[in-house]
Order: structure tokens, then C-alpha cells, then sequence
């Protein structure tokens, strides 16, 4: 059997056990003052960390440009300047950043800023754009020396005209009748053997004496023979007048009523 305990052991064992309860608790309370300072400590380091950064906007005559678009791509921020021409970033992570700056009718710039402390200021000069022109060469198509005067009449607009175009189109059909169909005033009247000649709408009927004929022209020079003898696809060029407005020197007194100016492909 063991002996009974004595008060006095009684009580000192008391005293010891609340003294290791009361280290215990200050053991506790000691180590959860450490992490809440360590945690403020650590939140300090992260606020001392984070930069404020000022972007400042203005032309090249330090004209503050307002609404300009600063970035920085990498942190996915955008903010737009104000009427003073300054953009603001708060708490940017980190010390190095990589700063877009756009305006429409600028060039854009990019830099990167460094934070060195927690707050930094940023200048930038944006430059006008400038507007450049494609080169243009502009090729004139040269007037063979036998189209000069038809050229020139038919800027002037005197007279009615055909180009090569048209003559290209209408192939190998029968000249007077491509003229007929092209130019008022003037029709094609059957001349026997399947061909036709080219005559003033004055005229009537079938070719007879006393008709209102055509003078024809080619190249300059009087043409007597059968009209349909040209293929309208040999032509360069067709003018046709009537005799009072025709150029001076193919009018002529006579009973032609209209003057047709024929231009050969040469």
C-alpha cells in the first residue's frame, strides 16, 4: 500500500502542475504573437512592394494630350489620360513594367518604366502622325500621228465620233450598216450584190440619182470606192459631220449632205 499523501506534498504538487499549465498558455500565446507579426510584417513588405505610377501625356509642343490610351499589356490594365494629359496606376506588382502608349493621329510609343520607388512619374512626348501617299505613276497613252487631229476634235466635242473600241465589237459586219446603227442622220441604202452604201436620212427609198450622199474620208484623203470594201475592225477612229459643221477642209459645195472622216489601225 502506499502511504498517504501529506497535505504539504498535496499542495506543492498543485503548485507545480498549475505552473506548467500557466507555461503552457504562454507558450500559446507567444507563438500566435509571432505569426500575427509575421503576417503584418510580410503585408508591410508586399504594400512597400506595390508602386504607384504617373503617367504624364503632352505633343511635341508640351500641349497636354487628353484621352490618350496607356497600357500595360503584361497586368491587362488600361486607363485613359485626363484633360491634364495623366494617367494614374495604383499598386502595380513588381518593379519593371512595359508602358503602351496610343493616340489617334500620334505614334505610338513604347517604353518600360521602373519602379524604383513607390512612386514614380512618367513623361511622355507623343510625335504626329504622318500620312504617307502610295507613289502614283500616271501613263498617257500616246496618240498615233494619224489620230492627232481626231484626238482633238473629240475633246472638243464637235461632231460625232466612234474609237476603236466600238469597231473592235462590230468585227467584220458590214461598215455602212454598223454606221446606220451607231450614227443618227445617216442610213445604209442597198446598192445590189448584198452591199450597201451610206447615205443622208434626207434621202428615201432605194439609191438613186438626186440622193443626199456622204462624202468618206480615210486617212485624209477622198475615198470613192465601195464602203463596204472596210471591215469596221481596220479602224482606228470614225468621225461624222454634217457638211456646214464638218472641219474646213473637208467642206466642199456640193450635194453630199455629210462628211465621214474614216482612221485606218496603222
Amino acid at each position: 500500500m502506499r502511504p498517504p499523501i501529506g497535505p504539504h506534498r498535496g499542495l506543492a504538487r498543485l503548485s507545480a502542475a498549475k505552473s506548467l499549465n500557466v507555461s503552457g498558455r504562454s507558450a500559446i500565446v507567444a507563438t500566435y504573437l509571432a505569426l500575427v507579426l509575421a503576417v503584418e510584417a510580410n503585408a508591410q513588405g508586399e504594400a512597400a512592394s506595390r508602386a504607384t505610377v504617373i503617367v504624364s501625356v503632352a505633343d511635341q509642343q508640351g500641349r497636354p494630350v487628353e484621352n490618350a490610351e496607356l497600357r500595360i499589356p503584361d497586368l491587362h490594365l488600361l486607363v485613359r489620360t485626363n484633360w491634364m494629359g495623366q494617367g494614374l496606376f495604383r499598386a502595380l506588382p513588381g518593379v519593371s513594367y512595359r508602358l503602351e502608349v496610343r493616340k489617334i493621329g500620334y505614334m505610338p510609343v513604347f517604353a518600360t518604366v521602373v519602379a524604383e520607388t513607390d512612386t514614380v512619374g512618367v513623361f511622355i512626348a507623343l510625335e504626329p502622325m504622318i500620312a504617307s501617299l502610295d507613289t502614283q505613276r500616271v501613263v498617257g497613252l500616246q496618240v498615233p500621228n494619224n489620230l492627232q487631229s481626231y484626238a482633238r476634235r473629240r475633246a472638243l466635242g464637235i461632231g460625232r465620233f466612234l474609237d476603236d473600241t466600238v469597231m473592235e465589237k462590230e468585227q467584220t459586219r458590214s461598215l455602212p450598216i454598223v454606221l446606220a446603227e451607231r450614227f443618227p442622220g445617216v442610213r445604209a441604202a442597198p446598192n445590189g450584190g448584198g452591199r450597201y452604201v451610206l447615205l443622208s436620212t434626207r434621202s428615201s427609198g432605194r439609191m438613186r440619182a438626186g440622193d443626199c450622199t456622204v462624202d468618206v474620208y480615210v486617212d485624209g484623203a477622198r475615198y470613192y470606192e465601195d464602203l463596204d470594201g472596210i471591215r469596221p475592225i481596220d479602224l482606228a477612229g470614225v468621225e461624222l459631220y454634217s457638211m456646214g459643221a464638218a472641219p474646213v477642209e473637208y467642206r466642199r459645195a456640193s450635194a453630199s449632205c455629210n462628211v465621214l472622216l474614216l482612221w485606218l489601225r496603222h
